[in-house]
């Protein structure tokens, strides 16, 4: 059994490594959950079959203080939460670890702060470099 396989059967005993082999996140989002409170990073994933008219899907949530919003990353399970998880840290601020691309996404390299926090004070002033 895989290092990957072994793992996710143990935190997820009721669905069995061969679930999250097919699962694919479909939502993967994050907000701040509160002023001065925490952020959270959440997956919606989905379980999808031929024949299957109501597929299983799992929701998982996790929470991260905000002087330190670091998480695993999954993208070395499931390659399609690059972007996803490449947005959240533009937009809200949590670090992916084991991210092989962790950058900004949609703000500029040199953009200072976490738009969508809920603490973020917008600049007065901005600069549109490259808008042609």
């Amino acid at each position: 059994m895989a290092k990957r396989d072994l793992l996710l059967s143990l935190f997820f005993p009721r669905f069995g490594s061969s679930f999250w082999t097919v699962a694919e996140p479909a939502i993967q989002c994050a907000y701040d959950v509160a002023p001065g409170g925490c952020l959270a990073s959440v997956y919606h994933l989905t379980r999808i079959q031929y024949g299957i008219d109501n597929p299983e899907e799992v929701c998982i949530k996790v929470f991260v203080r905000k002087d330190n919003p670091r998480i695993p990353s999954v993208f070395w399970i499931w390659r399609s939460a690059d972007f996803q998880e490449r947005e959240s840290y533009d937009m809200v601020g949590i670090s992916y670890d084991n991210h092989p691309r962790l950058k900004r996404i949609l703000m500029p390299e040199s953009w200072v702060g976490w738009p969508l926090r809920k603490d973020y004070i917008t600049p007065n002033f901005y600069e549109i470099q490259d808008a042609h």
